[in-house]
């Protein structure tokens, strides 16, 4: 099926090729930036009293997500059939698979206003929503992303994650969140021009960082794709996956890099990762197309790119992998930006 690349502008074009201070570094930085994420922050300021509002199950099966940092008096996150979650100033909850949930004032509260990323005003602070009681007491701000990230499919990376990840204030491991939380803080509490933009990259900023903390946190009893990037033999075929995913990769060569034989190789890489290394290779240059697509290159272009010179052959992956063709995704991207440019 796959084939050596050709050649466009002189040279392959590669979904990513970042070079940094070792094996997991480099992959992990390569899966990151293949994210392309897109956030949308809504920071509701001023809350008091009684107060709740209710977030609806995003789109199932795609690349969305949500994540609130909570500023002020505390909170509390409720999901149905769940214990409530604790929130304080500083904490920081993210939803990677875009769970219904409600974030309310008091453990026993209820949504008492429903979010809509359609028609709440993005990347701006909204003055206090209107409260059941405004009985005195500590107010909140809480700020809200709603995660886009393009793609049918939610992103290899986020499918890692529980359906709740919390990072406390006062946890060593979150310490690098400080000062994106107070640069996120200072703008929400003083909104001045350029607010909007701040918050907008703000976001993305902070949802590579809350990702960044979450994966320093795995230890290797942790097992899967985490505990393979520590395995000096697996995270040398993995590198060469995600950093050159057009090369005609075999079993064999990927044993090669990993200094094994190709039936050890092949049981140990399906063992920790939960694939067959091909397989793996196919989802990975999928993930690679469908950004490509997204960032306007064309079917024929974007086979090449990931190791076909089939287009044909190309589309019957793609289809396989999301379930509609590499055309009709990539349209897709072009009326969302059409839209946006709008």
């Amino acid at each position: 099926m796959t084939h050596p690349p050709t050649l466009i502008a002189d040279r392959p074009i590669r979904c990513s090729a970042v070079q940094t201070g070792g094996q997991v570094s480099d992959v992990l930085d390569v899966v990151l930036d293949s994210l392309r994420i897109r956030t949308t922050l809504f920071a509701m300021a001023q809350l008091a009293g009684t107060w709740g509002v209710t977030f609806p199950q995003r789109e199932t099966g795609s690349g969305t997500a949500y994540f609130h940092a909570v500023q002020g008096g505390p909170c509390w996150l409720r999901q149905t059939g769940q214990k409530g979650l604790a929130l304080g100033d500083g904490d920081v909850v993210l939803l990677p698979h875009g769970s219904a949930h409600e974030v309310v004032s008091h453990r026993d509260g209820r949504g008492l206003f429903a979010f809509d990323a359609a028609t709440w005003r993005p990347n701006a602070v909204t003055p206090a929503l209107p409260a059941q009681d405004q009985r005195s007491g500590p107010t909140t701000t809480l700020v809200c992303g709603a995660v886009d990230v393009p793609g049918p499919h939610t992103h290899p990376l986020l499918g890692l994650l529980p359906a709740v990840v919390t990072f406390a204030s006062g946890d060593e491991a979150s310490a690098g969140l400080a000062l994106t939380l107070s640069l996120l803080r200072q703008e929400t509490r003083a909104p001045t021009p350029g607010t909007s933009t701040v918050l907008a990259r703000l976001g993305d900023v902070l949802l590579v960082q809350l990702l960044r903390t979450w994966l320093s946190r795995q230890g290797p009893a942790g097992g899967g794709w985490l505990a393979a990037l520590r395995d000096p033999g697996l995270a040398a075929a993995l590198q060469a996956i995600h950093e050159r995913p057009a090369d005609p990769w075999t079993v064999e060569t990927l044993a090669a890099r990993a200094q094994l034989s190709r039936s050890r190789f092949a049981e140990k890489f399906t063992a920790e990762v939960g694939m067959a290394p091909l397989a793996y290779l196919t989802q990975w240059r999928m993930t690679c197309a469908s950004r490509l697509l997204g960032d306007g290159r064309t079917v024929h272009q974007t086979a090449r790119a990931v190791g076909y010179t089939s287009e044909p052959a190309f589309s019957r992956a793609f289809h396989r992998t999301y379930g509609t063709s590499p055309s009709t995704i990539r349209a897709a991207h072009h009326r969302e930006r059409d839209a946006a440019a709008g």
